[in-house]
């Protein structure tokens, strides 16, 4: 008799492909006058399961993460850095935090980096030219005061100092510039009354 021949055809997909992330910290700096930036995560499959302990901070802290609406793949959160910091800061996502559809664990994703300096400068120094003025000190441009800082300043900010006792009707015309790589700022005064003591400087 003849013999009788089945085939049974049939497709399947497989997928055994980690996913991966691409992790940007949108601002390249950060200090005390902007603390924040936009992080967006951006996926090559849709994660399953994704939330924001599944990413590694450094230097500051998350919030905010959220899915875009039109888009499956991008997620967005904000970095804020943590005050009192200087280094680099950054995010990232190690490997095995989250799946695709088919399971598969992802891959570790590329850190991204952002400078912070959220430390605050220091006064390490104030030095008069003279603790006492006298009818020697009297004068235009006879009195000089430098104070030096822990690190570099924004010239376009004047530091304001303050005198104790108060010596409004003592000094005048104070004119200031920066030196040492803008680390240090010097006042130079006119004394147009003498018999002031320097008590005490304070420097804002």
């Amino acid at each position: 008799g003849n013999t009788a021949t089945a085939t049974d055809t049939r497709s399947y997909t497989v997928d055994t492909t980690a996913p991966s992330v691409t992790v940007d910290i949108v601002d390249a700096a950060l200090n005390v006058a902007d603390t924040s930036s936009n992080v967006t995560f951006t996926f090559s499959e849709a994660p399953l399961d994704f939330t924001d302990t599944d990413i590694s901070v450094i230097g500051g802290s998350l919030s905010g993460l959220t899915v875009d609406g039109g888009n499956p793949l991008l997620y967005t959160a904000t970095f804020t850095a943590d005050d009192g910091f200087e280094g680099q800061g950054s995010v990232t996502i190690d490997a095995g935090k989250f799946t695709d559809a088919a399971g598969n664990l992802n891959y570790a994703a590329t850190p991204d980096t952002v400078t912070i300096d959220t430390l605050n400068p220091t006064v390490t120094a104030v030095t008069a030219s003279d603790l006492m003025l006298s009818d020697a000190d009297t004068g235009s441009g006879t009195f000089t005061l430098a104070v030096t800082f822990s690190e570099q300043m924004d010239t376009a900010a004047t530091p304001l100092l303050t005198f104790a006792p108060d010596l409004t009707g003592s000094l005048a015309n104070g004119s200031g510039v920066w030196s040492d790589g803008d680390t240090k700022y010097t006042v130079t005064y006119d004394v147009i009354d003498n018999g002031a003591e320097l008590a005490n400087i304070t420097v804002d």
